[in-house]
């Protein structure tokens, strides 16, 4: 059986003759976009799985892997899916940003290197502020200028995260669907990415812990388009084709939307300045 699935133009195929296997990617994939026709595609990635005793060998290409349990086999999936997506020069670019919906349609993207509070804050955000979590780690602009779509992976939380968030938002976190442990922490879907990836008008971009900025804690503070630019430009995976495409990228959103840096602090302070700034906004 092979299931397929898309984003932007992107077709994914996995086959399998496991029924277990067959049902978890049909569902795990559920709320990425229907795969465009193999003519149609821009490109297409595929995966296949067999078993062999008792072990499972996944294939891509002339590359082969051992796993143990169906689980972890569509866990290496969906991140070589995100990965091939990233690499791929047909796919259109995409920010190294957290993607939440601020509650009227419009989404906000928080932008920042690895370890920077981005995932941590777009969940502060969906567990206490009630808004939307539509992606955690990566954003694909649209082909419109000012929209984005959510890359439809599954959210990344790591287990230092659970002192920041605090138990009740531990507690919502663990009752999510999907879930995979991981080295750091585990991986699940919210509640709230049970849709299909659309495309959402962009309402602003906030960048967290900017190089050398010198921003106080939980303020927000606008960034000058020019200088956003380059600021984005390294978050951007149209760098992997050369930086002038990625400061081309990122010229086009900083001409879109509002750009903000925001100080790092806690998520309450944090959140609070967020909110202040889409109420000035409009």
């Amino acid at each position: 059986m092979t299931i397929s699935w898309g984003l932007a133009g992107i077709r994914f195929e996995f086959s399998t003759n496991i029924p277990e296997a067959s049902l978890l990617a049909k569902d795990l994939f559920l709320c990425w976009e229907p795969a465009p026709s193999t003519p149609a595609a821009r490109s297409c990635h595929r995966w296949s799985l067999h078993r062999e005793g008792p072990q499972l060998v996944l294939s891509e290409g002339n590359c082969a892997s051992v796993w143990r349990e169906e689980v972890g086999v569509l866990g290496a999936v969906e991140a070589d899916a995100v990965a091939a997506f990233l690499d791929d020069p047909a796919a259109p670019a995409a920010l190294h940003a957290a993607l939440v919906d601020i509650g009227d349609g419009r989404a906000v993207a928080l932008l920042g290197r690895r370890e920077s509070g981005k995932s941590t804050l777009a969940l502060w955000l969906w567990l206490k502020e009630k808004m939307m979590l539509l992606c955690d780690d990566w954003t694909v602009l649209d082909e419109r200028d000012g929209y984005v779509r959510p890359m439809p992976r599954r959210v990344s939380v790591r287990v230092t995260s659970r002192s920041v968030l605090g138990e009740d938002c531990w507690a919502a976190i663990l009752q999510s669907r999907h879930q995979l442990v991981t080295t750091e922490g585990f991986l699940f879907r919210a509640n709230c990415q049970k849709q299909r990836s659309a495309p959402v008008p962009l309402h602003s971009v906030f960048l967290l812990q900017r190089c050398n900025s010198q921003i106080p804690p939980g303020v927000v503070q606008p960034v000058d388009p020019v200088d956003a630019v380059f600021a984005i430009a390294p978050y951007c995976s149209a760098r992997n084709q050369g930086m002038g495409l990625a400061i081309r990228c990122a010229a086009r959103l900083a001409e879109s939307v509002p750009v903000f840096e925001i100080g790092r602090d806690t998520p309450t302070r944090m959140s609070a300045a967020l909110n202040k700034t889409f109420h000035a906004l409009g």
